[in-house]
């Protein structure tokens, strides 16, 4: 019932048709399991739906975001805010380049977009509304930025880490054919 609700018939009827031929037996020309042992492949098995990304995440992702944290706690939000600044200050629109600059560089360690927001934001959007900005439009480039730098290796928000384990390229091949797309 929730199925058709939340979803519709299409899904419902996809949802009956799977399960259909995953019961019938093989003589019907079904795959005849068993509803325990289906039960069990789906929700207890790294082929299921806990599987390989739940599994990258939990043996690698997770360090890149503990290491994420505490360099936000150190302050090194504010060191590539600083560099950012010094890089892009003097041209027309500086704050707004520096809060791109910042979220790119602070993407490549964290690979997140809301510590990103959070720890580069917090200095981004004033300084954006400082110069004159209206605070909506500050609040969408730092989002936008911040969005976009999840997408700079070398973490890359877990795609690089589920690429390499996928597809058998090497971890480092991954990232040095995403840079230019990234820095795009």
């Amino acid at each position: 019932y929730m199925v058709y609700r939340l979803f519709g018939k299409t899904m419902l009827l996809v949802l009956m048709f799977a399960a259909g031929y995953l019961l019938l037996p093989e003589g019907f020309g079904g795959a005849g399991e068993n509803w325990i042992r289906a039960i069990e492949n789906l929700w207890f098995s790294t082929d299921g739906v806990f599987g390989r990304p739940v599994e990258v995440v939990s043996r690698i992702v997770l360090v890149f975001i503990v290491f994420g944290a505490i360099l936000q706690r150190s302050g090194a939000g504010e060191i590539l805010l600083r560099l950012s600044l010094a890089a892009t200050g003097r041209l027309s629109g500086g704050p707004a380049f520096a809060a791109v600059t910042a979220s790119a560089l602070f993407g490549s360690i964290s690979g997140t977009p809301i510590a990103n927001v959070v720890s580069t934001g917090t200095f981004t959007i004033p300084i954006i509304k400082k110069v004159g900005y209206k605070p909506a439009f500050a609040g969408g480039v730092e989002a936008a930025a911040s969005t976009g730098g999840q997408l700079m290796p070398p973490v890359m928000s877990a795609v690089a880490f589920l690429m390499a384990d996928v597809t058998g390229i090497s971890y480092l091949s991954i990232i040095v054919a995403a840079l230019i797309p990234a820095l795009m």
